[in-house]
């Protein structure tokens, strides 16, 4: 038997019994270009890649200095993370387990952490201005003393950590290759949440996170210098292969639909 103590963005919402029906979704990192000005998505089908276009470029550098709560307030930034954002959904949709995250990368060492978040955001109590989500404060409510609706936070629902040497299981340390391609499982911690019609789930992507880990030393940068072709950058950046839909999404819903497009309205507010 199971019990497990729902929440939302707002609250939590009590205890249920038993274990519910549960469909594992997956949802491809992408660039893909909505009716909204944010092109990295998360989406149920490969991405689509047109003639002539170059595929947009998914790295950031891994500075040992980022944080969780940055991150979320300047998500779309990238300064030390990348962010991947559904469109707004059209139903409310129940997680209940295990989220999980395939992550394929390229680095030039030999191990690196990868830290995930993911995220509920409200675009109703939200706007995004200069890629930063700002709080909404409604006007009439401040004039009358409510300033509770200018409290409205960016909800990390749930995190996962791996020491990449470690992907392969705790029993032997695996080395990556310095500027090949890996791909790498992580799983998050599991929980019975629901995101409310008209949010957007982003997943952060990231390598540290000094809220609630600590950094260690980093493996020594390995470029081989006969290769002309590399940035000079590269050792500093941690590079998210996703044109093969390899990086990845897992989300346990409950009572999912046939269809995992039908999750959102397309046709609405793709973004926020």
């Amino acid at each position: 038997s199971v019990i497990s103590q729902t929440s939302d963005y707002d609250a939590p919402l009590g205890f249920k019994k038993g274990m519910p029906k549960v469909k594992n979704v997956e949802l491809i990192a992408q660039e893909a270009f909505l009716a909204d000005e944010y092109s990295w998505k998360l989406l149920p089908t490969d991405p689509i890649f047109f003639p002539g276009a170059a595929p947009g470029v998914a790295e950031f550098p891994s500075a040992g200095a980022n944080t969780e709560t940055h991150m979320n307030h300047h998500a779309r930034s990238h300064h030390d993370w990348w962010w991947f954002e559904t469109p707004a959904l059209d139903r409310d949709v129940r997680i209940f387990g295990t989220p999980k995250v395939q992550v394929w990368s390229t680095i030039y060492r030999r191990y690196i952490t990868i830290t995930p978040v993911l995220v509920d955001v409200d675009p109703a109590a939200h706007l995004t201005v200069g890629n930063q989500h700002t709080t909404y404060c409604d006007p009439e409510a401040i004039q009358g003393g409510d300033t509770n609706q200018c409290t409205e936070a960016v909800v990390g629902v749930t995190r996962g950590f791996l020491d990449s040497r470690y992907r392969e299981g705790l029993h032997k340390e695996v080395d990556v290759t310095p500027g090949k391609s890996f791909g790498a499982t992580v799983v998050m911690k599991p929980q019975d949440y629901v995101f409310r019609k008209g949010h957007v789930l982003g997943l952060q992507i990231a390598t540290e996170l000094l809220e609630w880990h600590v950094p260690k030393a980093m493996a020594p940068c390995e470029v081989d210098p006969n290769t002309v072709t590399v940035n000079p950058d590269a050792c500093a950046l941690f590079r998210i292969d996703w044109e093969d839909s390899q990086t990845r999404l897992s989300l346990p819903i409950v009572n999912a639909p046939k269809n995992p497009m039908d999750l959102f309205d397309l046709g609405g507010h793709g973004g926020h």
